[in-house]
């Protein structure tokens, strides 16, 4: 089934598909990166893949198209806030979002949870010994690696807000 559907994937992709379906080409990318990710954790969990720095590379390779398209969304995928002093438990925060169709909700909230284990998954690769998300003993430190952990860590934070603005 896996293969399958990223062979569909592909298709669509190299030929140019994405751009003959306007609404939808930015939710192709997401469910490229889903499906990569997806490969990525089974490699990880099964100890396919146990070298950190390839493990480390692959996270921020993806997480980087998926925070690219978060920073430059396509006109259809502009979010609208609605701030609110109503206090009803479904609002987080005193705002909500508000999307233009169902299919841009579901791709932003997948976008959003998969850079969530993305980041999850770097925090634990740059935190000493094995953790739930990766469980390896992994030995990457220095600098570059600890500003990454913070930038990570911070980042699911953020996500976490925005995946809690879209609830209503």
């Amino acid at each position: 089934p896996y293969t399958t559907l990223f062979r569909s994937i592909e298709t669509i992709r190299s030929q140019d598909m994405v751009n003959n379906i306007q609404s939808n080409e930015s939710a192709f990318l997401v469910l490229d990166c889903m499906m990569r990710f997806a490969k990525l954790r089974s490699d990880v969990v099964h100890f396919h893949e146990t070298d950190p720095l390839v493990i480390y590379a692959r996270c921020i390779e993806l997480d980087n198209i998926l925070e690219n398209l978060a920073n430059n969304p396509p006109e259809h995928w502009r979010i609208h806030t609605i701030f609110t002093d109503a206090a009803p438990d479904f609002i987080y925060n005193g705002c909500y979002h508000i999307n233009t169709e169902n299919l841009v909700t579901q791709s932003w909230n997948a976008l959003r949870i998969v850079r969530f284990m993305l980041n999850e998954i770097v925090r634990d690769l740059l935190t000493p010994g094995p953790t739930p998300s990766v469980p390896l003993r992994t030995s990457l430190t220095g600098p570059e690696f600890d500003a990454q952990r913070l930038k990570s860590v911070a980042a699911m934070y953020a996500i976490q807000d925005e995946i809690l603005y879209s609830v209503p």
